[in-house]
């Protein structure tokens, strides 16, 4: 099979992804992802190996990214972005191999919230150090706070209305003012996009702003889009007793 044949395979396999992270920027991981899971399967590497070295790499990005000058800025986002690489991938390799677990999944989530809080704390530590700013810490808190109530928000949902996750991928389907949700979400992808960007910038006190503005919105906005949706959807309360 020629590179184009796979390649094309590979994006037609990712538009048919059902995952909301496929959704937006999303979609471009999902298909290199796709591409490299030949590569790992051959290698032998369990799934759960994929997942620890997305991590590890993601948290050498962030121990880089608290050098602070610039050439640790470009050096540490291009890890971060490896790491985020592989986390669209070790969940193909784990279908391939019949190795799909609710501990993957767990051990995936555990993962990918480290990185992020370390991300965070690495460049503000860095950039403190470099420029001397107490209030970036302000603003770092803000933003991984939001980043870890988004998170929360989502696994809550998908928890106690699982149907919701249906309705969600039907909205991201659909045209019009629709459509922004899956380019504009407050996703890890999105948001590790936005942090490239920056460090590449050298715009790190700017990304804390952008975020800790960008995901509150984002986050007050979902609650008062999905509430009455989700009510309708849920199921009664049950007695606490």
């Amino acid at each position: 099979m020629t590179m184009w044949r796979r390649l094309v395979e590979a994006v037609q396999a990712a538009r048919a992804d059902p995952i909301i992270s496929s959704a937006g920027l999303g979609f471009f991981y999902r298909t290199l992802g796709i591409l490299l899971v030949p590569v790992i399967l051959r290698t032998g590497v369990p799934a759960t190996a994929v997942t620890l070295t997305g991590g590890a790499v993601g948290l050498l990005g962030a121990l880089v990214l608290a050098g602070g000058s610039y050439p640790f800025l470009v050096a540490g986002a291009v890890l971060i972005q490896l790491g985020l690489l592989l986390d669209y991938t070790d969940g193909g390799v784990a279908r391939a191999r019949g190795e799909a677990s609710n501990y993957g999944d767990w051990l995936d989530c555990i993962v990918d919230r480290a990185v992020d809080a370390a991300v965070f704390f690495g460049l503000c530590w860095g950039h403190y150090r470099t420029h001397g700013q107490v209030g970036v810490w302000a603003w770092g808190f803000a933003a991984i706070a939001l980043r870890t109530m988004i998170g929360a928000f989502t696994h809550i949902t998908e928890l106690y209305v699982p149907r919701s996750l249906a309705m969600i991928k039907s909205d991201l389907r659909s045209g019009g003012w629709r459509r922004l949700i899956k380019w504009l979400s407050f996703s890890r992808v999105n948001l590790f996009f936005l942090i490239t960007i920056c460090c590449l910038l050298d715009r790190v006190y700017l990304l804390m702003v952008l975020v800790s503005l960008y995901g509150g919105l984002f986050y007050f906005g979902s609650i008062a889009y999905l509430h009455n949706r989700v009510k309708a959807l849920a199921e009664a309360p049950k007695d606490a007793g």
